[in-house]
């Protein structure tokens, strides 16, 4: 909901929605229509029917009803692309994720990054991440994801 929206303006909206939704197990039955409903006013419907289809996913694929805890497979669900998953794994689940937003090209990242990589690893050189949804580099000489180890 706070995708280029205020939180003034949507804290009435998280409030309605909470107490329509209280669990991720309860939007999964709702329908696309009642999500909308609710939702009405903030615009960005599609973000609404992202939020459905996750929840659907969610109950249909984790035994517990939750979101997956990794960045891999909150990829698999619906609407979350690799910013979210990688903030979602990390702030909620304590992965060690790193989530950079879009506006931002890896090749910056890359630049910003490999002064540090160099002094941990050792390296003369920062290779590109093999996965780009992970968007973490890898040392070339030590082969290990910044941030671990």
């Amino acid at each position: 909901m706070l995708q280029q929206t205020q939180v003034e303006r949507t804290q009435a909206y998280f409030v309605r929605w909470m107490q329509r939704w209280p669990t991720l197990q309860l939007l999964a039955l709702a329908t696309e229509e009642e999500v909308t409903s609710v939702w009405a006013g903030l615009g960005y419907y599609r973000r609404a029917r992202f939020l459905l289809q996750g929840a659907q996913f969610a109950a249909a694929h984790n035994t517990d009803g939750g979101l997956p805890a990794t960045t891999a497979e909150l990829l698999r669900v619906p609407g979350i692309g690799p910013y979210t998953a990688a903030a979602v794994a990390s702030i909620a689940f304590g992965q060690q994720a790193a989530a950079v937003d879009g506006a931002y090209s890896l090749a910056s990242v890359q630049r910003a990054t490999e002064p540090v990589l160099r002094r941990q690893c050792g390296a003369r050189s920062v290779s590109p991440p093999r996965a780009a949804a992970a968007r973490a580099h890898t040392c070339s000489r030590c082969e290990r994801d910044a941030g671990q180890g």
